[in-house]
Order: C-alpha cells, then structure tokens, then sequence
C-alpha cells in the first residue's frame, strides 16, 4: 500500500510539473515580449533630452505671453516687450539653439496668433548635415504637416520641422 501512495505521488508530481512546464512555454514568450518591449520604451532616443530641456526653458515664456495676452488683448509685439514686468530674463534656449529664441506674431494665424521657436544646430539635428532644422511651439497645437522649410515630426505639444 506504501507503494501505490508513493507511486501515487510521483504522478501527481509529474503532471503538476509538466502542466507548470507547458504554462511556462505558453506564456513565456509572452511576458519575455511585454518585457522587452518595456526596457525599449524606457530608452530615451538621444535628440529627446535636449529637446526636453528646450521645450522646459520655454515654459517661463509661454506661460508670460499669455498672461501679456489675457491682460493686453493681443500677444506682445516682442519677447523683449514681456520685460521686466512678466520675466526678469528671457531663459536661455539651451544647448539644441544655434543662437536664440526666435518669436513671431501674427503672422500665422493657424498657430494661434504667435510662435515660438529655435533654429537647430547641426549636432542636434537626426541626420546630423541638417541646414535648417525648426523647432517651434505654436499655442494652438496646429502644425502644417510641412512648414520652416521641412517636415513635420510631432514632439508632445511641440512640433519639429526637419529641414
């Protein structure tokens, strides 16, 4: 009788252990796929951090030129106009900038009255021989999928013009 219960036990344990076996090489696959396509997410691309770092020095600014907006009826003819009443300073553009913030008004509607942009320095550009790269915030979302000499790529509320 000792026999059979061990016997008994030792095909228990062999089905229990091959039905944990045929799970693991069902679902496996599955969770080793959400996993690396997790890890990937996390990797940032190399443009995005100073793009990130742009978009973080302009917050100062487009959060003045509203408030210019809200109280004056119209956005400021100048970045220089929101001086010292809305900025002490403009923030520096950060290191993607060829040289400074650029800002128009006006002249494109679509935009939502005003733009806010920076000429992109060839280091930073994708592709490296760029002569033109755009990166601009326009207050409306709305971007012509071609405009700044190039072609659009959406980066959050942003959008960058590939020359």
């Amino acid at each position: 009788m000792g026999m059979r219960r061990t016997n008994a036990a030792k095909l228990v344990l062999a089905f229990i252990l091959c039905g944990l076996f045929a799970i693991a090489c069902f679902v496996g696959p599955f969770i080793f796929t959400a996993y690396r396509k997790s890890q990937q997410a996390q990797r940032i691309r190399p443009e995005a951090l100073p793009r990130r770092a742009t978009m973080q020095q302009a917050e100062p600014i487009i959060k003045a030129i509203k408030v210019y907006t809200a109280k004056q009826g119209q956005p400021p003819a100048t970045l220089e106009a929101l001086i010292p009443t809305y900025l002490r300073q403009l923030p520096a553009p950060g290191s993607m900038a060829q040289n400074r913030w650029h800002y128009m008004v006006g002249n494109v509607p679509e935009a939502g009255g005003w733009s806010l942009f920076i000429h992109v320095r060839n280091e930073f550009s994708p592709n490296r021989w760029s002569f033109g790269d755009v990166f601009v915030f326009h207050p409306s979302g709305n971007y012509a999928r071609s405009d700044y000499g190039g072609i659009l790529e959406s980066v959050g509320r942003w959008g960058y013009y590939h020359e």
